[in-house]
Protein backbone atom coordinates (compact mmCIF):
# COMPACT_ATOMS: atom_id res chain seq x y z
CA UNK A 1 0.00 0.00 0.00
CA UNK A 2 2.27 2.76 -1.27
CA UNK A 3 0.63 6.16 -1.72
CA UNK A 4 2.02 9.65 -2.05
CA UNK A 5 0.75 12.75 -0.30
CA UNK A 6 -1.90 12.56 2.37
CA UNK A 7 -3.58 9.18 2.30
CA UNK A 8 -6.19 7.42 4.38
CA UNK A 9 -5.61 3.85 5.42
CA UNK A 10 -8.45 1.91 7.00
CA UNK A 11 -7.10 -0.69 9.38
CA UNK A 12 -9.43 -3.39 10.68
CA UNK A 13 -8.17 -5.06 13.78
CA UNK A 14 -8.80 -5.92 17.41
CA UNK A 15 -9.65 -3.21 19.89
CA UNK A 16 -6.61 -1.69 21.53
CA UNK A 17 -6.07 0.80 24.33
CA UNK A 18 -4.51 4.01 23.08
CA UNK A 19 -4.43 7.00 25.46
CA UNK A 20 -4.76 9.32 22.44
CA UNK A 21 -8.20 7.90 21.61
CA UNK A 22 -10.86 10.21 23.10
CA UNK A 23 -13.64 7.68 22.52
CA UNK A 24 -12.58 4.08 23.23
CA UNK A 25 -15.72 2.72 21.52
CA UNK A 26 -15.61 5.04 18.52
CA UNK A 27 -13.32 5.51 15.56
CA UNK A 28 -9.66 6.03 16.31
CA UNK A 29 -7.62 8.28 14.06
CA UNK A 30 -3.86 8.58 14.09
CA UNK A 31 -1.61 10.69 11.91
CA UNK A 32 1.82 9.30 11.22
CA UNK A 33 4.83 10.73 9.42
CA UNK A 34 6.61 8.48 6.95
CA UNK A 35 10.27 9.30 7.46
CA UNK A 36 11.39 7.92 4.11
CA UNK A 37 9.17 10.20 1.99
CA UNK A 38 8.25 12.88 4.52
CA UNK A 39 4.54 12.35 3.81
CA UNK A 40 1.80 12.30 6.40
CA UNK A 41 -0.59 9.35 6.49
CA UNK A 42 -3.95 9.39 8.27
CA UNK A 43 -4.92 5.99 9.62
CA UNK A 44 -8.43 5.17 10.75
CA UNK A 45 -8.77 2.16 13.00
CA UNK A 46 -12.16 0.49 12.57
CA UNK A 47 -13.34 -2.00 15.15
CA UNK A 48 -15.40 -4.96 13.90
CA UNK A 49 -19.04 -4.92 14.97
CA UNK A 50 -18.82 -8.36 16.55
CA UNK A 51 -16.31 -7.14 19.14
CA UNK A 52 -18.12 -5.04 21.73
Amino acid sequence: MERRGVAEAIVKGPKHNDPRNPDPKGDHWTVELIKESGDFVTKKHVYPEDEK
